[in-house]
This record gives structure tokens, C-alpha cells and sequence, in this order.
């Protein structure tokens, strides 16, 4: 976690609405230490943060820690309050939360990466900051500093263990599938058929496919922030090598959608099945009631599958799909990995 070399003051908070608080401010919280959390909901590198973020709420919260999460929306759907909040009751997040819809706050952040944390001094002069996930120790570390200099007689608990192998210090993750983007200022599909912003284009079924490369079937449109199913069926196809696979994930204009998810020709088996699928019938399947990130894969070990998601929901759209690197064989520590004190 970098320490700031000429420390900045913290540009104050403003947007909309808030979650679990009155509105606060910056100004309203000098003379304690604040964690600033640039989030959205349905960022996968989010949630798989907001574990840590939580645990800190309950342990320093008494201790002179505030914390602020600015929910700054990544995907478009993001930036509807009721999703919003849904979310926020859903992953039980106590912490208060800033909806920053229009990006108020991000833009006077200059913040460019889901997640990032700041951590700002009881003086209001942002201190450290960290990018992405990881580094949850030298985090908390530094939360530990400015805590006790607001309450040198304070007892402070252990630093929280790491909730997962790769968080370990000095583990080493073996190299897994790049995350892919469906929208057209991002997207990369493997097809040779010519795709368009806001065109129906009909995809074929194509071989031999390239690792890593997403291959699509059936009747899809591409915007520029997913693709979106036209036709009455379609399927998306990829070869990639992770332990997990997310997607984030949309539902037609009306109702429900769904997803049948196959892993190397077979339906998912069932101890492959990430939280969000479950059986119907002999298929595998996601039930796509909201746009949100959805858990699909948890393979028993790191290796190549090829992943075939098939669509019959006219409307549902696919905005990205994120394969969750392991650590590596060599690197992994013996047993499960270490449980929060």
C-alpha cells in the first residue's frame, strides 16, 4: 500500500443519497481516520474485498476509524438506487455508503480503478492509498497506525488473517484467462463475423476456437457496455483456465432471465456449481432476476475447461466475464486457507 510522498488534502464527498448514515462529510469527520472505498455493486474485485472491509467496520469503528463507501457505478445499471441499496442489504454491508451516481466524488477523486481504498488522517490529507484487491495486512496495518495515535491506551486486536490462499503475503497466483469484456468499446469475440454497435449480427458456430477467446451462436447485439441476446436462443463459448468464473450479468426488460451453464460438453456437475447455479433438471442453471455479478464456476482445481453458457431468454445481456486466478501449485500453502480470527 503506497504511502502518499507529499500528502493531498481528501476532496470532500458529494453526490446523492446515502446508505446507512446521515449524510457526512470530510470536514464533519476531522480528527479521525477514514477509509474512503471506491466500490460498485457488481464489480467482482469488489466483493471479493468487501469481506476485509467489513471485518475492519466492526473492529476499529470504536476505535476512531470512519468509513465511507462510494458506490460509483462501473456498469450502467449501476447507477439505479434501488439496485443499489438492494445490494447493499443483500451483502449486509453496515459501513455507510455513498451512492455517488453521477460520479460526483469519483471525478473529484480522479479515481480510475474499481475498487481502490484511501485512507485519509485525522487532519483530512489522504495518507496511503491502494489500488484493487490485495494487501489487506499492510492496510489494516496502517489503519492500526493512525488508531493508535488517536488512542495510544487503546488494546488493538490482531491484524485479520487472510480469508483466502492467494492473500497470503508473497503468494504467487498462476497466470488464469484475462477477464472478458462484451461491450463494444471493450469487447473481443473470437467469431470472423463483422460486429457492430447496436446491429443484430447473426453468429455461426465456428472451430477450431482459440484459447481465451470468446465465441458466440445464435442472434446477439452488441452495445457498447455488453452483448445482449436477439434471437430466441444463442450460446457463448470460451476456452480459459481459472479455478472460478464470474459474470456479470443483465435480465430482459421484463422478468426473469436465465443461463444453462456446460463445462467441457457436460451440464456443470454439482461440485463445480458457483453460488448463483442450481440444478434443473439434468441442466445447470443461473437465474438472471436483476443485473448484478453472478457466481458460476468454483472448480475443484486450476486447469483449462471450456465453458459454454447457452441463453433462451430473449434480452439478457452479458457485460463481462472474470476468471479468478489460484495460487500456484508450488506456492500453495498446506491446508485450507487461513480463517479470520
Amino acid at each position: 500500500m503506497p504511502a502518499v510522498n507529499e500528502p493531498i488534502r481528501a476532496p470532500e464527498l458529494s453526490g446523492g443519497a446515502w446508505i446507512n448514515s446521515a449524510p457526512l462529510s470530510l470536514a464533519g469527520l476531522r480528527g479521525r481516520a477514514v477509509l474512503v472505498f471506491f466500490w460498485d455493486y457488481a464489480c467482482v474485485n469488489c466483493l471479493r474485498t468487501l469481506p476485509y472491509l467489513s471485518a475492519w467496520w466492526a473492529q476499529y469503528r470504536d476505535l476512531g476509524l470512519a468509513m465511507v463507501g462510494v458506490h460509483s457505478p462501473q456498469f450502467p445499471f449501476s447507477r439505479h438506487e434501488a439496485y443499489a441499496r438492494e445490494a447493499a442489504a443483500r451483502l449486509q454491508i453496515a459501513f455507510p455508503v455513498l451512492l455517488d451516481s453521477a460520479r460526483h466524488t469519483w471525478d473529484a477523486w480522479a479515481n480510475r480503478f474499481w475498487p481502490t481504498q484511501y485512507l485519509v488522517g485525522p487532519d483530512g490529507l489522504i495518507r496511503y492509498f491502494h489500488f484493487g484487491e490485495g494487501d489487506y495486512l499492510g492496510i489494516e496495518a496502517q489503519i492500526q497506525i493512525m488508531v493508535k495515535a488517536l488512542h495510544p491506551e487503546a488494546t488493538l486486536p490482531p491484524l485479520l488473517m487472510p480469508l483466502r490462499a492467494g492473500d497470503e503475503p508473497g503468494a504467487v497466483m498462476a497466470p488464469a484467462t484475462p477477464d472478458i469484456y462484451l461491450g463494444g468499446g471493450r469487447g473481443r469475440l473470437g467469431n470472423p463475423e463483422d460486429a457492430r454497435d447496436d446491429q443484430v449480427v447473426t453468429y455461426a458456430e465456428h472451430a477450431p476456437r482459440m484459447p481465451e477467446a470468446l465465441y458466440a451462436v445464435g442472434r446477439w447485439m452488441q452495445t457498447a457496455e455488453a452483448l445482449r441476446l436477439a434471437g430466441e436462443t444463442g450460446a457463448l463459448t470460451v476456452q480459459y483456465r481459472a479455478r472460478a468464473v464470474h459474470a456479470v450479468l443483465s435480465p430482459p426488460e421484463a422478468g426473469a432471465g436465465a443461463l444453462d451453464v456446460e463445462q467441457d460438453g457436460e451440464p456443470l456437475p454439482a461440485p463445480a456449481h458457483g453460488h448463483d447455479v442450481a440444478p434443473a433438471g439434468a441442466a445447470a442453471r443461473v437465474t438472471i432476476a436483476m443485473p448484478r455479478a453472478y457466481h458460476l464456476v468454483t472448480n475443484p482445481d486450476l486447469g483449462w475447461h471450456e465453458l459454454r453458457l447457452r441463453a433462451a431468454t430473449p434480452g439478457i445481456a452479458v457485460y463481462v466475464i472474470n476468471f479468478i486466478p489460484d495460487v500456484a501449485e508450488e506456492e500453495r500453502p498446506p491446508g485450507p486457507p487461513a480463517a479470520a480470527r
